[in-house]
């Protein structure tokens, strides 16, 4: 490509497509925009793109196969991250509900949490 702009349809993850707008920035450099679906197949994709950008000419991008393994890395590192805060999440909700500690009070070091108050140790 020359740098002027155009649009790309790309394999996303699990069989999905996505197109992404290419073309100058404010600064002089070079401007990305994702699309914000995932799309059933490459042709539901490039309807989504035509329809955002009408007059924007489609770029070659090869043979359309599937995504690379850097690309299924990020989504499989994606997932798990989102995973283990919907896991956080989840056990922060739990202990809050089933009351935290058995008093409800936090122990300060050196010191004893009794039902009535701290007793000096």
């Amino acid at each position: 490509m020359d740098g002027s702009e155009h649009l790309e349809v790309r394999p996303a993850h699990a069989g999905r497509w996505r197109w992404r707008y290419v073309g100058p920035a404010a600064d002089g450099g070079r401007a990305v925009r994702l699309s914000n679906t995932d799309y059933h197949s490459a042709e539901e994709a490039r309807r989504g793109a035509r329809a955002a950008y009408p007059e924007v000419p489609f770029a070659q991008t090869g043979d359309g196969g599937p995504p690379s393994l850097a690309a299924r890395a990020r989504h499989g590192l994606r997932r798990l991250v989102v995973l283990g805060m919907l896991g956080l999440l989840f056990y922060h909700l739990l202990r809050r509900a089933l009351g935290g500690t058995s008093s409800g009070r936090t122990e300060a070091p050196g010191r004893r949490v009794e039902s009535g108050g701290p007793v000096p140790a």
